[in-house]
Formats: structure tokens, C-alpha cells, sequence
């Protein structure tokens, strides 16, 4: 089954929303930041600087926002303070700490609602929307985009309202986005159109192009295909004039996938084709890998197997190039969220220092009991000194076995492809001619032989070491769920999302979901307002 793309909020709002990070762009604010004339400007200066580093540096880019902060801590509240927090959480949200992202966000939103901004007010609430999207919380979602909502309305007749004007047309098509993730394509129709007409009277060619593609999948859905084709093809048309070679390609993706999905393989494969070309063009790995997929279904119908191993073997050799990537990524997450607990645990231990002199300064006017204080206080301090080395310790072991843990979820993600492409040389064996089924034979067992039956056990092992009697609680708890079920609950587990299980397991993200949908009727969790990664993380 072909796999859907993702919805992607625009999460980032603000006057330079096009920023993007060069050593060239930063060497220069780094020379404007030296020559700020006020602290108003120096905070600016500042959090360009954060933002630049937003999805390549975590730490340099939450601690610019952190030293704007800083320099604004004295201030009344103003839009800029509200802008800082905002860009501190999204600092937090590009690293994965979701729960600090949105505790620094609301910091934001708050001081928004306070001084009645409507502009900062209408980023903050997209991009608090934006983390719950992540956290697959479309309800809270949809919540804060409402609010995001209630400011362009507020912002009509205001200095705000043109400096908003340009995100409503990325706020519409984020509520249809939203609304399509839940099936309801009624609204998410109504929201799509809303930001096509929008962007029209703006010229917004790049916008319009998403949507007309957006609202193709809402009638490739309702299964309406002379509308689904026609907004496909207006997609086309837009974005080839704007040359938006990015936005084509996935274009040229849906409608291929559209022709296959009308068994028109022809055409399938001649838009799959143009999609994964282009895709390579601009190096779009996931375009690619799509492309790829599409191009090795459609020439499997039409019984060209030599083609349709061809492109699998490019779809499962990006889709291990996107892994790699995905691995890196989440190498310099771990060691940003590393670093920054490095740095709470020295301020606690600054705070520490602080609060012991002022002690002894304090036991000095007590001369009589002043051996004595400072004998318990000095036991007192080793004996926090040597908790939280303990503890350091300890979170550094449990790291490591979580890295263990990690790889061998790849090695079980490459047994499960093996296994894969071995059935599927089963089912071609037996229509190659007898002199070639030798020849499929031993392919066959040189792929058996490479899988490592271990895998998953390994990773039960390693899972039970980080998370202690966790199997056996379901057990005892849960006798009924399969094996694939205990699995699902692992990975939940590890507060994966069910685009990172995808990407391991093979699976779709649709049939994931029916998984998770089972898995809380077997769980006996019935009430929506409990979080199923919630619940398996209280066991």
C-alpha cells in the first residue's frame, strides 16, 4: 500500500519566515549584533540568530532566544518578550522535548493574550497547534489553529492585519489538513478553498499550488475523480509556472498515484517516472522513495517483474538512506537535550553554592553552634554530591542502553525487508522459466541467511533493561493482546510516532493507526481524553 505524505504545519511565522541559515547570513548579525545601538535591537539581532539555528543546532539556537530572555527580563511585557519565548520553544519542539517546548510556548501565549497582540498571538497559537499535531492531539490541535482563527478576525482594521494576511492563506490549509487527518472532508474542503481564494487575490503562487494538491487528495478520497484530477492538473499547472520543482514533484507523485489507483498503469508509471526524476533533481529523498514505490506497484500489475524489482530495490535503498538520516537527526537531538540537562544540573548546583554561603554567613553570628552547622551542612553537600553523580551515572547507562535499543530496531527493520522481498521471490519463482529457478533459489537463501532471528529477542532484552517488568505488567494485566499488539505497545512505549514505526516496521501509517485503535479497545481505554503513549508510559 502507498504511503501517504504527512501533514507539515507552517509552524514558523514571523517577518523573516524565509530565513535561512548560511554562515555568511550569521557571521553578518553576528557583526550587527556588536554594533546594536539599544537592547531592544540587540534582542532582535538575537533571536535571527536563534532562529537560524533552529533545525541545525539546538543549543546555539535556545541559547541566543535564552540571552534575549535575559536581556528583556526587566521590561514590561512586549510583543519581542512574547516572540522570545515562542522562538525558545520552537527550539525545544525541533529538538523533540515537546513538554518543555509547550511550557515555554504558553509563557508566550500568555503574554500575547495579556498585551492583546494579535500578530504574536496568531504565530504562538500555530505553533502550539503545531506540537500537539506531533503528538498526534488533533483535537488540542485544532483548539489553538480556532484561536489562531479568533486573531485574523481581531486583526481587521489594525497595523497587524497585513503582517497576518500572508499566514492566513498557511492557517486555512493547516485546519484542512487537520480536518483531513480526522475524515472529515467536508470542513477540510471548505478550509482549502477558503486559502485557494486567498491566495489567488494575494498571487501566492507557492500556496496555491499545496492547496490545489491538497484538495486533489480530498476527491481522490471521496473517491470523485473528475474533481480529483482536475485539481491535481491545477496543481500541475501552477507550479510548473512558478517552478517550484520541490512542489511539482510531489504533484507529479499524487497523480500517479491517481492513475494507478484507476489501474491506468501507463500513466502511472509515466508520472511516477517525471516524480522520481524531479525528486532527484532537487534531491528529495522522500519524493523519491515514493516515486519509487508507486513506479514498482504499477509495473508489478502490468507483469513487468524486471522493472518492478528495479525500482523496489531504489525504494528499499532510500528508504535505509532516509533512516541513516533520520538516526543522525536524532543523534544531535539526544545530545542537545543531554547538553541541556548538563546545564540545569550546574545551575542547580550554582543555586547550591549560593544558598551555602549564605548559610554560613548566617551561622557565623552563631558562634557556638558554628562547628557544628558547618560539619552537618558539609555531610549534607557530599551527600548530594554523591545523588547526583549517582544519578548522572545512572541516566548515562540508561542512555546508552536506549542507543543499544535503537540499533536494534534497525536490525529487526532490515529482517523484516528481507523477509518481505524473500516472499515476494517465493511468488516470482514460480513463473520464471526452470533454468532460472535456480538462480531465484539461491538469492533466496542468501537473503535467508542474512537474517538474524535474534533481532527481536535482542530487543526485548534490551527494552526490559531500560523499562523493568514492563512485559510482564501486560501480561498480567492484559492476557489477550498478540504478539504484533505487545510490539505496538513497545515502540508507544519509547513515545514513538506512528511515522517513526512506520519507518521501522514497513507498515502504513493507516494500518498503524487501526493498530493503535485495537490496542486501546484491548487496553479497556475508552475514554478519547486519555493518551494511549500516556497510559503505557503510567505501566
Amino acid at each position: 500500500m502507498i504511503k501517504k505524505y504527512l501533514f507539515i504545519y507552517i509552524l514558523l511565522l514571523s517577518p523573516v519566515a524565509g530565513f535561512a541559515q548560511s554562515q555568511l547570513i550569521i557571521d553578518s548579525l553576528q557583526v550587527e549584533l556588536e554594533d546594536a545601538e539599544n537592547e531592544i535591537e540587540e534582542a532582535e539581532i538575537l533571536l535571527q540568530l536563534s532562529r537560524s539555528y533552529w533545525k541545525t543546532n539546538y543549543q546555539k539556537s535556545a541559547e541566543f532566544a535564552n540571552e534575549a530572555i535575559d536581556i528583556l527580563e526587566d521590561e514590561d511585557f512586549s510583543s519581542i518578550y512574547a516572540k522570545a519565548y515562542r522562538y525558545l520553544g520552537n527550539s525545544y519542539l525541533f529538538a523533540g522535548n515537546y513538554n518543555v517546548a509547550l511550557e515555554k510556548m504558553f509563557v508566550s501565549l500568555n503574554i500575547a493574550r495579556e498585551i492583546q497582540d494579535n500578530f504574536e498571538l496568531f504565530a504562538i497559537a500555530i505553533s502550539i497547534a503545531g506540537v500537539y499535531d506531533r503528538l498526534e492531539n488533533f483535537d488540542e490541535a485544532m483548539k489553538y489553529l480556532f484561536e489562531a482563527l479568533r486573531a485574523v478576525k481581531n486583526s481587521k482594521g489594525t497595523k497587524d492585519e497585513e503582517k497576518i494576511a500572508a499566514g492566513t492563506i498557511s492557517l486555512y490549509n493547516n485546519l484542512g489538513n487537520n480536518y483531513l487527518s480526522k475524515n472529515e472532508l467536508e470542513k477540510a474542503e471548505e478550509y482549502y478553498l477558503n486559502g485557494l481564494s486567498l491566495a489567488e487575490k494575494r498571487a501566492d503562487v507557492y500556496n496555491q499550488g499545496t492547496i490545489q494538491n491538497n484538495l486533489g487528495k480530498v476527491y481522490a478520497t471521496r473517491n470523485d475523480s473528475l474533481k480529483a484530477l482536475y485539481y491535481f492538473r491545477k496543481s500541475e499547472e501552477t507550479r510548473t509556472k512558478s517552478h517550484d520543482k520541490s512542489g511539482l514533484a510531489v504533484t507529479y507523485y499524487f497523480i500517479g498515484e491517481f492513475f494507478m489507483n484507476t489501474k491506468n498503469y501507463d500513466e502511472s508509471i509515466r508520472y511516477g517516472t517525471k516524480s522520481y526524476k524531479l525528486g532527484k533533481e532537487v534531491g528529495a529523498l522522500l519524493t523519491q522513495r515514493t516515486a519509487a514505490e508507486i513506479l514498482a506497484e504499477s509495473y508489478k500489475e502490468q507483469g513487468d517483474f524486471k522493472n518492478a524489482y528495479f525500482y523496489h530495490r531504489i525504494f528499499k535503498n532510500l528508504s535505509d538512506s532516509i533512516l541513516d538520516r533520520n538516526t543522525i537527526s536524532e543523534i544531535a537531538r539526544l545530545k542537545f537535550l543531554n547538553e541541556q540537562a548538563i546545564i540545569d544540573n550546574q545551575l542547580l548546583k550554582e543555586k547550591q553554592k549560593v544558598r551555602n554561603r549564605s548559610i554560613l554567613i548566617i551561622s557565623a553570628l552563631f558562634i557556638g553552634l558554628l562547628i557544628l552547622a558547618s560539619l552537618l551542612l558539609t555531610s549534607k553537600n557530599r551527600h548530594r554530591s554523591a545523588l547526583l553523580e549517582k544519578k548522572e551515572f545512572e541516566n548515562s547507562i540508561v542512555h546508552k542502553k536506549k542507543q543499544l535499543a535503537t540499533n536494534v530496531l534497525y536490525l529487526l527493520r532490515k529482517n523484516e525487508t528481507i523477509e518481505s522481498v524473500t516472499k515476494k521471490l517465493l511468488e516470482l519463482k514460480k513463473n520464471v522459466s526452470d533454468s532460472n529457478k535456480a538462480l531465484v533459489q539461491r538469492i533466496i537463501m542468501e537473503l535467508e541467511n542474512e537474517i538474524d532471528t535474534n533481532s527481536w529477542k535482542e530487543f526485548e532484552l534490551r527494552f526490559q533493561d531500560v523499562h523493568q517488568n514492563f512485559y510482564e505488567k501486560m501480561q498480567a494485566l492484559f492476557p489477550d493482546l498478540t504478539p504484533s499488539e505487545r510490539k505496538l505497545a513497545a515502540f508507544l512505549k519509547l513515545n514513538m510516532s506512528s511515522k517513526e514505526i512506520s519507518v521501522i516496521t514497513g507498515q502504513s501509517i493507516r494500518s498503524l493507526e487501526v493498530a493503535r485503535y485495537r490496542l486501546r479497545k484491548k487496553l479497556g481505554i475508552t475514554n478519547q481524553d486519555i493518551n494511549l503513549i500516556n497510559f503505557l508510559s503510567g505501566l
